[in-house]
């Protein structure tokens, strides 16, 4: 699978078939291991909240997050 991001604009300037749109992104640093991410998934939790709230969104309206995923344990619980 392939993911491409790009501006809107250039998209049409291209004549892409446009699957979807990137409304917000957000952060976070727990500090708790250079790492790994605290087990509890707080700061996780809370970068996912703050993005759909900065994109002015709702979860409902959301069909995909893309976390973390390495695909490791710590990480898939967090």
């Amino acid at each position: 699978a392939l993911l491409v991001i790009e501006t809107e604009a250039h998209a049409k300037a291209r004549g892409a078939n446009i699957l979807g749109r990137l409304m917000g992104a957000s952060i976070t640093s727990d500090g708790f291991h250079m790492v790994a991410p605290d087990p509890n998934g707080k700061r996780a939790g809370y970068a996912m909240t703050r993005a759909i709230e900065l994109a002015g969104l709702s979860p409902t309206d959301i069909d995909h997050i893309n976390a973390h995923a390495t695909g490791t344990t710590v990480g898939d619980v967090a």
